[in-house]
């Protein structure tokens, strides 16, 4: 499974404190695992 950065989501994520970040890494590798565990985008 590939998983791409939007350039918004580029942008925001950087602006992030480190904690903030390794918490988004966690919810973003939980979901690649299991991908019917998160929200589908309308």
């Amino acid at each position: 499974m590939e998983i791409f950065q939007s350039l918004k989501f580029r942008q925001a994520y950087k602006k992030l404190f480190k904690n903030q970040k390794s918490a988004v890494n966690e919810e973003i590798k939980k979901i690649s695992q299991n991908p019917s565990v998160g929200e589908e985008k309308k």
